[in-house]
């Protein structure tokens, strides 16, 4: 008998086994499920079933979910990453700023140097004319002086 032993089973695409190529169990499909009897892989029963169609749902419907979530966030990164591109960053934003106050402070320096030297000016100016003051006060004094001793010597 080398010739009697049954052929494995073939798959058919579903997974499911076909049945054997020889003799034993050729039942049609239909009447197997009918009757009762149990597939190459056994049996399984209707609530496994239905709980195995839920987790798959479930599955599905969070599958769903994480796509939604994973568009959305990629457009919020997209939308930030146009902000960013668009919109100075904060390093940038430090820098301009450190940028006026060097200005600001640089005006500050030139103004108080340009208020010196004129201060510098003013009291050169204010000491020529103080000496020039005393000058003039030194000749008045001088010429009363010289008037009186005239109308002196014109009354003698």
């Amino acid at each position: 008998m080398p010739s009697a032993s049954p052929r494995p089973c073939a798959r058919a695409p579903g997974g499911r086994a076909r049945g054997t190529a020889q003799g034993g169990d050729s039942e049609p499909r239909a009447g197997r499920a009918a009757s009762g009897a149990s597939t190459a892989f056994g049996s399984r029963p209707p609530g496994r079933r239905r709980r195995l169609r839920g987790q798959l749902r479930e599955a599905e419907l969070g599958r769903e979910e994480a796509q939604t979530r994973i568009q959305e966030l990629e457009g919020r990164l997209g939308c930030a990453a146009e902000d960013a591109a668009g919109a100075p960053s904060r390093e940038q934003g430090l820098e301009m700023e450190c940028n006026l106050l060097r200005s600001r402070f640089a005006k500050q320096v030139a103004s108080c140097q340009a208020a010196e030297r004129a201060l510098t000016e003013s009291r050169a100016q204010q000491n020529h004319l103080k000496a020039g003051l005393e000058r003039s006060t030194g000749e008045v004094r001088h010429l009363r002086q010289k008037l009186a001793e005239a109308q002196d010597a014109a009354v003698d």
